[in-house]
C-alpha cells in the first residue's frame, strides 16, 4: 500500500463526523447550503460524504483536487490540507481572487501542514481552520491584517462536538474591521498649495479646494475606524503633467499604478474608468442652478392685463361698445330733434360724433370726466350709469394693480419661462454651455436666444452682488453662491430667493480606489459607517453651505420701477408719437394748400389779387376753427 493511500484511509477513519460538523457550522455562518469539496479522498468515502450531506439537506460537488468550478456566486469551499496538492489549490485560489468576502473557505487540518503565512488572507475574507481534538473540532479564523506582517493572525471563534454540536464563542467582531499597522495611502489634488497646511482648517479660504477638504475630513474618520497607518500625498492635478521636462504624477496615476490605495479628491466617474479603478463611495454632489430673487409680475407679464381674466376683459369691451351705441343714438336724437335743437349750446353739449363719444367713454373710464355732456334726461341717464359702471371697474382694476405691484410671481419655475422673461441671465465663469446650446426651443425671439448663445459670465462675487442689487438670475454652484448669500444678505432678503434647476441639477462625484485591492469591502463598510453615524453630514455642513432658511416673516418693500410702469410709458409714448405724426401731417397739408393758392394767384390780375387773398384768409380761419 502506498503512502498516499495510507493517508487517505487515516482521513476516513478520523473524520467520519465531518459532514455533521460542517452542517452545524454552515447553518450559522453561511447563507448558502452548497459546498464544493476539494480533497484527495478515495471514492468510497467521497460518496459517503456526499450522501451524508444530502441527508442533511446540503448539496455538494465532489471533484478532482483542482478549482475547476465556475464560481460566480457566493459559495462554501472545503479543502483538506492533508492532501498533497492542497498548496497548489491555495495558490490557484489566490490567483483567481477567491479569498474574497463572498467565499467561505473551510480548511481541514493544522497550520503546520501547509505554509499558510505565504498567502494573503485579507482581513475581510472568511477563512476558517478546523483542527481536530479529542473532543471534536476547534474552529479558528485566520487572516492577515497588514501586508507588512509576515505572519497571519488566528482567532478562536468556536468549537464542535458530537454531543453539543457547534458552539460559537463571543468574539469582538470589530477586530476583523481593523487593519492595524497597515498603510492606507491616499493621494489628493489641491489647486492652492496653502491648502496642504490648512487642510483641517474649515474657515480658512473655505471656497478653495472645498471637495478635497471635505473628503480629507471624512477619510480621517475612516483611518480611525480601521486603526490604519496614515500616508498622504497632495498632487497638483488629477493626471500626470509635464513641466520643464519633468513628469509630475497626478492622483489618478498614483491610484492606477498602485502606489496609493485611494484617490482622496472626487472625480466624475465615467465608463472608461471601470477597468482602472474601483468605486469607493459617492461623497460630493455638485448642484448648479439658476438662483434669483422672487420676481415681480411685471418682469414676466404685462401687469396691466393681469387684474382681470380674459372673460372680464371681453365683458368690459362689450360694455363700452353698448354704451357707445346707446350714447350715440341718444345724442343723435338730441341734435336732430327740433325742440332740443333750439336750446342746444354746441360748446357744452355732447355732439353725436364717434370721436366725441369715444372721448367721453375714455374720460369716464379714467374717472376724469368730459367737458361736454348730454342735455336730455335720456342722455343724462346714460351718462350717469356709464360713470357708475366704469367707476366700479376702475376701483377693481386699481386695487388689483396695487396688489400685483407688491407681490411676486411663482411662475418662474422652468428654464424656458426664465429665458422668456425680462430678467437678465448670467453664468459662472468656466461653465460649459454645451448642454444649453443643445436645447431646442421653438418660436423664440432673438433676445431669448442671445441669453444662451451670447452668455454673460461673472465671478461668484459679481453674480451674487447682481442678485442682491437687481432682479438677476445667476447660474452657478449653489454651495458657493449661498456662502456669500449668508454673509451679505439680510434675513428678509434670504426669504425671497428662488431656484430653477437645469435638467439634472446635480452631478455626483466619486472617490476611487485601487482596482481589486484587498481592503475594498472593508473601506466601503467604513465609509458607510461614517455616513450612518452622521459624521459625513456634519463635515458637509462645515464646508458646504446650503440654502439659507427663511427666519423672517416680514418682507422687503420694492419701489415701483420702470419695468412695472412699462405698459403706461409705452402707451404714453405711442400717444405722443401719434400726436407728433398727425401734427406734422397737418402742417405739411397746410403748407401744401398755401403753396397751391400762391401758385394760382400768380396768374391772376393784380386787381384780383387782393380779393383772392381775402378769400384765402377766410379759408384759413374757417379751417383753423
Amino acid at each position: 500500500m502506498s503512502t498516499e493511500d495510507s493517508e487517505r484511509r487515516t482521513v476516513v477513519a478520523n473524520h467520519s463526523d465531518l459532514p455533521f460538523m460542517l452542517n452545524d457550522f454552515l447553518k450559522s455562518n453561511s447563507p448558502t447550503r452548497i459546498i464544493y469539496l476539494v480533497s484527495c479522498w478515495e471514492y468510497d468515502y467521497g460518496k459517503y460524504f456526499q450522501k451524508t450531506l444530502q441527508n442533511l439537506t446540503m448539496t455538494s460537488n465532489f471533484d478532482t483536487p483542482y478549482l475547476e468550478w465556475n464560481l460566480k456566486q457566493p459559495a462554501n469551499i472545503f479543502l483538506d490540507l492533508a492532501c498533497p496538492k492542497s498548496m497548489n489549490v491555495l495558490i490557484e485560489a489566490e490567483t483567481k481572487r477567491l479569498f474574497a468576502l463572498s467565499y467561505i473557505w473551510l480548511l481541514l487540518g493544522t497550520s503546520s501542514m501547509v505554509d499558510l503565512s505565504r498567502f494573503n488572507f485579507p482581513i475581510t475574507s472568511n477563512i476558517f481552520l478546523f483542527e481536530m481534538n479529542p473532543y471534536g473540532y476547534s474552529v479558528k479564523k485566520i487572516y492577515r491584517s497588514s501586508f507588512k506582517l509576515n505572519r497571519f493572525s488566528e482567532v478562536f471563534v468556536g468549537y464542535w462536538s458530537l454531543d453539543d454540536g457547534y458552539t460559537e464563542m463571543r468574539v469582538d467582531r470589530n477586530r476583523f474591521k481593523k487593519v492595524t499597522d497597515a498603510d492606507v495611502a491616499i493621494s489628493y489634488v489641491v489647486d492652492d498649495n496653502d491648502t496642504v497646511a490648512h487642510v483641517n482648517h474649515y474657515k480658512y479660504n473655505i471656497l478653495v479646494d472645498s471637495a478635497t477638504k471635505y473628503n480629507h475630513a471624512i477619510l480621517q474618520h475612516v483611518y480611525y475606524l480601521l486603526s490604519a497607518t496614515k500616508t498622504e500625498v497632495f498632487r497638483s492635478s488629477f493626471n500626470t503633467t509635464r513641466i520643464n521636462g519633468i513628469d509630475h504624477l497626478g492622483m489618478l496615476d498614483d491610484v492606477k499604478q498602485g502606489q496609493y490605495l485611494i484617490g482622496g479628491s472626487p472625480i466624475l466617474f465615467v465608463s472608461g474608468d471601470v477597468d482602472h479603478y474601483d468605486l469607493l463611495d459617492k461623497t460630493v454632489k455638485l448642484e448648479k442652478k439658476f438662483i434669483f430673487r422672487a420676481t415681480p409680475h411685471s418682469y414676466i407679464h404685462n401687469v396691466f392685463t393681469l387684474p382681470f381674466d380674459s372673460y372680464v376683459w371681453y365683458s368690459c369691451f362689450g360694455l363700452l361698445v353698448a354704451i357707445f351705441v346707446v350714447a350715440y343714438v341718444v345724442q343723435y336724437w338730441e341734435w336732430t330733434d327740433p325742440v332740443f335743437k333750439e336750446y342746444l349750446v354746441p360748446r357744452f353739449t355732447l355732439r353725436p360724433h364717434p370721436v366725441d363719444i369715444f372721448l367721453m367713454e375714455v374720460g369716464s373710464a379714467a374717472q376724469q370726466g368730459f367737458e361736454s355732456e348730454p342735455r336730455s334726461n335720456a342722455g343724462r341717464i346714460v351718462f350717469i350709469f356709464t360713470l357708475i359702471s366704469l367707476m366700479f371697474l376702475y376701483t377693481s382694476f386699481s386695487a388689483n394693480i396695487v396688489a400685483l405691484l407688491q407681490s411676486t410671481s411663482e411662475r418662474l419655475n422652468h428654464l424656458e419661462n426664465l429665458l422668456d422673461s425680462r430678467i437678465p441671465v448670467g453664468f459662472e465663469n468656466n461653465v460649459s454651455m454645451e448642454y444649453f446650446e443643445a436645447i431646442d426651443f421653438d418660436n423664440k425671439n432673438r433676445e431669448f436666444w442671445n441669453k444662451l448663445h451670447r452668455p454673460a459670465f461673472y465671478s461668484i462675487e459679481e453674480g451674487v452682488r447682481k442678485i442682491k442689487g437687481e432682479f438677476f438670475a445667476f447660474y452657478a454652484d449653489t454651495s458657493r453662491v449661498y456662502k456669500y448669500v449668508g454673509d451679505w444678505f439680510l434675513e428678509s432678503e434670504k426669504c425671497g430667493l428662488r431656484e430653477i434647476p437645469f435638467q439634472s441639477s446635480h452631478v455626483d462625484y466619486w472617490l476611487v480606489m485601487k482596482k481589486n485591492n484587498t481592503y475594498k469591502e472593508l473601506l466601503r463598510a467604513s465609509m458607510q459607517k461614517v455616513n450612518e453615524v452622521g459624521l459625513r453630514s456634519r463635515e458637509y455642513r462645515r464646508i458646504f453651505t446650503r440654502k439659507p432658511q427663511c427666519d423672517s416673516d416680514g418682507g422687503t418693500f420694492e419701489s415701483v420701477g420702470i419695468a412695472d410702469s412699462y405698459g403706461a410709458f409705452l402707451f404714453m409714448a405711442v400717444g405722443v408719437g401719434l400726436s407728433l405724426m398727425l401734427m406734422f401731417l397737418e402742417m405739411a397739408w397746410n403748407n401744401y394748400i398755401r403753396y397751391k393758392h400762391v401758385k394760382s394767384m400768380s396768374i391772376i390780375d393784380a386787381s384780383e389779387v387782393e380779393d383772392e387773398l381775402d378769400k384765402t384768409r377766410g379759408f384759413d380761419e374757417a379751417y383753423m376753427e
